[in-house]
């Protein structure tokens, strides 16, 4: 057989690595050379490169064949007695002899883009390097289709022709439709026998590779009829085997493919259902992480089982559910919270006859902050009726539906039904979640000691069951919850460890949850550079959980403002609304107005302060939060006694003092109660009246001062969750200096038993209540200081003497004389027991001291 006419020459080269094969092989002394490849990997144009290639060394000894199939193949083969070599361009390989073989393979994805690249530009059009990729893609990598390809374009855009090229393939693997691919025309009936034509019908209805182990598991001896798909150039090989898409169309012009091709859809849509239904089962029961990661491998062949499912009504419904919501547990953990297109389109088919079904589509929307779908969904739903482990999630929804509306002892009940239907059912993973989201209902009640020994409880029978998910969240809450109760090492360290689990499992939204804790933690604790540290890393891992993104942005808001950076603080303020209107709040948007009207005052714009107040206060009754109407109009009072309007001052008082009625929890009431104190002295002062500070204020900083490192702050105890430290902050800045400073000695020491040193102001309360003032005992001062902070060690005569009068030079007696009147003196103050001579060195002995920490005075937020 003869050539045809050398087409135009192509450029570049195809196969260069089979060219290369080849003249090796004949360089080697091969006489006869098989290049074999499947139809359209172009084998003639390989023949031409080659005659081209070697047409000045090897040409004159080279014979030429092109076989249009193996029977033609065969007899050159055999025929050929000339000199030289004989190069034979065949379909297969099968039952041929020859000297040696070249395979011609479909280009690989990055060629077959670079090569339609080529044809493209040879006509002069101009594609991004993105769409010839995802074009190529629909060519199998064969020259023919490549070329093709590039026809098509000189009529269709890249956008039409890829989406055609999408609905035909989709329509073949997922629906057995057979519509002709536009680049693939349908060539004539491959002969393949029964075993073979079954194990391509399953391949193509797998519609993606499938390992050897599982095509024989699908389908027995099917190993054995890939060998006839190869040798027709129908299978691409790897760890893999997946059929070609554009060479089957072949396949089904036989007139029982199409009932093939559905049968193994079947089996396939089947076995995909049971693998949802076993790893959906082990991850709600046991928490197993390798059941999500089995979801994730099969999720394709589950997506085209669920859309043929949903596609025939009259199937089985039980196979939507186990699909639909082993998918939306997946992509709940490893994509977002957002629901699937597929669980919608499950719940309007089969939503009525599966209370499962509703309550998975209530909780997605719930997730999304898509209240009013959730709440319809569930209310739909009678949960009286429903088996112990529906009921209970059904429960443990509505518990978080009535804690979204503040309803937080409904919401604790509601989750405690949850926990007990779980138990009683034997779910025991199930029960600890709901223990754990019980915990979650308690420390928003800021009933912290319960929450801590309930998110302890799920987190110890989540690690007995190796859920480690599980422990990893009952971590986290306790690392928030530790922070709010004061014990910052607790916290510290269950934060880390979730982290440490989050990082294993990689669950980058829970991760970014764990990092905005330990960012609240920080600021809780005064590490402000910390807490911005951990909430700027928290807010790149949230950005598609919006209830988490919420709360990120909120605290982060309270940080820069506490540090003093009121732009910053201003700009991350202004990006609220926004988020919320992604994910409503009620008790962020109460809270903001609050968060605003801190942010007014510390800029003394003051009428601005009392408008957002007023606000939040109409929004908090709104939502029948009485907590937080109380406390917003404390603060209303105070903003108003800035502004000099006392008798409004005096009305958003009373009505503070109404809600207070209404509020039960001890640390809010002690806030508020501060802040309306506040505003009482701040009229005082305006009306020329002014009285000193409330013994509350001593009482509120108690727990702080005697605390250890970062607890020496101001306002860091159990009482901080309800807003201590900013009332007691603000209240602090606006007295003068000596009153403040007799605010932290009745604080650090009510009783009056220790001496207490102001360095800077060079004052001293002595035990018993006895003031020391360098002003008129300088000497008497400067000896306290001196014992005081020379400790248990005490210090030697001369050494006193220097320190008390520095540089002056008396006599001995005169120095010595000196020093036994400053002694006297402190002894007459009340100090005489507690001075103790031992030769020449002197101490203070059997008395605390405490020094003067002066603090600032700057007002904060209270994080969320």
């Amino acid at each position: 057989m003869s050539l045809s006419p050398h087409p135009p020459e192509p450029k570049p080269i195809l196969h260069a690595d089979a060219h290369a094969t080849l003249r090796r092989r004949l360089e080697e002394g091969a006489r006869r050379v098989v290049v074999w490849g499947p139809k359209g990997v172009g084998r003639t144009r390989f023949l031409h490169d080659l005659e081209h290639d070697l047409e000045h060394e090897l040409a004159p000894r080279l014979t030429y064949v092109d076989a249009a199939g193996a029977d033609e193949a065969r007899e050159a083969l055999v025929s050929w007695r000339g000199e030289g070599a004989l190069v034979v361009a065949a379909p297969t390989r099968a039952t041929l002899r020859a000297d040696a073989f070249v395979e011609l393979t479909p280009l690989g994805p990055h060629e077959a883009a670079r090569w339609l690249g080529h044809l493209v530009r040879r006509d002069g059009l101009e594609l991004p390097d993105a769409r010839l990729a995802e074009l190529a893609a629909h060519t199998c990598g064969l020259p023919a289709a490549l070329e093709r390809a590039a026809d098509l374009l000189r009529l269709f855009s890249a956008d039409a022709l890829l989406e055609r090229c999408v609905a035909a393939r989709d329509a073949l693997v997922t629906h057995a439709r057979i519509l002709e691919h536009p680049l693939f025309p349908a060539p004539a009936p491959i002969p393949l026998d029964d075993a073979t034509r079954r194990a391509a019908a399953l391949l193509l209805a797998a519609g993606e590779p499938v390992p050897h182990a599982r095509l024989d598991e699908w389908l027995p001896r099917g190993l054995d009829a890939l060998l006839a798909l190869r040798d027709v150039g129908l299978l691409r090989r790897g760890d893999d085997v997946e059929l070609l898409h554009g060479p089957a169309r072949g396949l089904a012009l036989h007139p029982a493919f199409g009932e093939e091709l559905l049968e193994a859809a079947a089996r396939l849509d089947q076995h995909a259902a049971a693998i949802a239904h076993d790893a959906r089962r082990r991850w709600v029961l046991r928490g197993e992480e390798a059941a999500l990661d089995e979801i994730a491998q099969h999720e394709a062949r589950m997506r085209r089982a669920l859309e043929r499912a949903l596609s025939d009504r009259s199937g089985p419904h039980e196979r939507v559910v186990e699909l639909a919501l082993a998918l939306q547990a997946r992509a709940e953990i490893h994509v977002g919270p957002a629901p699937l297109p597929e669980l919608e389109r499950a719940f309007e088919a089969f939503g009525g006859t599966s209370p499962e079904l509703a309550i998975e589509r209530a909780r997605a929307r719930r997730l999304v902050g898509d209240m009013e779908v959730f709440e319809a969904t569930l209310s739909a739903l009678d949960p009286a009726p429903l088996p112990p482990r529906v009921a209970a999630r059904w429960h443990a929804e509505h518990g978080q539906g009535l804690r979204f509306h503040r309803r937080l002892d409904e919401a604790a009940d509601s989750l405690d039904r949850a926990r007990a239907l779980a138990a009683a059912d034997g779910s025991e993973l199930e029960a600890a979640r709901f223990t754990i989201d019980l915990g979650g209902m308690r420390y928003w009640q800021q009933r912290f000691d319960e929450a801590i020994a309930l998110y302890t409880r799920g987190r110890t029978i989540a690690a007995q069951l190796g859920a480690k998910r599980t422990e990893a969240i009952a971590l986290s809450n306790l690392c928030l919850c530790h922070s709010f109760a004061g014990d910052e090492a607790a916290a510290d360290r269950a934060g880390r460890e979730a982290v440490t689990l989050f990082e294993a499992i990689g669950d980058v939204g829970a991760l970014g949850a764990t990092l905005g804790h330990l960012g609240i933690l920080a600021y809780q604790y005064g590490r402000l550079e910390d807490a911005e540290r951990f909430l700027s890393e928290a807010e790149l891992r949230v950005t598609e959980y919006f209830e988490q993104h919420v709360y990120v942005r909120f605290n982060r808001t309270c940080v820069a403002l506490a540090a003093g950076r009121l732009d910053e603080a201003q700009g991350l303020l202004d990006s609220l609304p926004a988020l919320l209107a992604a994910s409503p709040s009620p008790l962020v948007a109460m809270h903001l107005e609050r968060l605003a009207s801190d942010l007014f005052e510390a800029r003394g714009r003051f009428a601005e302060a009392n408008a957002a107040l007023a606000r939040g206060i109409e929004l908090a009754r709104q939502g029948g939060s009485a907590d937080v109407e109380a406390q917003l109009a404390a603060q209303r009072s105070r903003v108003l006694a800035r502004l000099g309007e006392l008798d409004a001052s005096e009305a958003a008082e009373g009505a503070a003092r109404e809600a207070l009625e209404r509020v039960t929890r001890e640390p809010l009431r002690a806030a508020t109660e501060l802040v309306l104190d506040h505003a009482a002295h701040l009229r005082s002062a305006r009306s020329g009246d002014a009285t000193g500070p409330t013994d509350r204020l001593a009482e509120a900083l108690r727990p702080a001062w005697e605390g250890l490192g970062a607890r020496s702050r101001v306002g860091v105890s159990a009482a901080d969750a309800g807003g201590v430290r900013e009332a007691a902050l603000a209240y602090l800045a606006d007295l003068d200096p000596p009153t403040r400073l007799a605010v932290e000695w009745a604080a650090r020491d009510p009783d009056a038993r220790a001496i207490c040193l102001d360095p800077i102001s060079e004052r001293a309360r002595l035990p018993g209540g006895a003031e020391l003032d360098a002003a008129t005992r300088r000497n008497a001062f400067r000896l306290l200081r001196l014992l005081a902070e020379a400790g248990d060690a005490g210090l030697e005569r001369d050494a006193l003497v220097e320190g008390v009068w520095p540089g002056e030079r008396m006599r001995d007696d005169a120095a010595s004389n000196r020093l036994h009147n400053a002694l006297a003196q402190l002894r007459a103050a009340g100090l005489a027991p507690h001075l103790e001579r031992e030769g020449t060195r002197y101490r203070l002995v059997g008395v605390p001291v405490k020094t003067s920490r002066q603090i600032g005075a700057s007002q904060t937020s209270a994080g969320t």
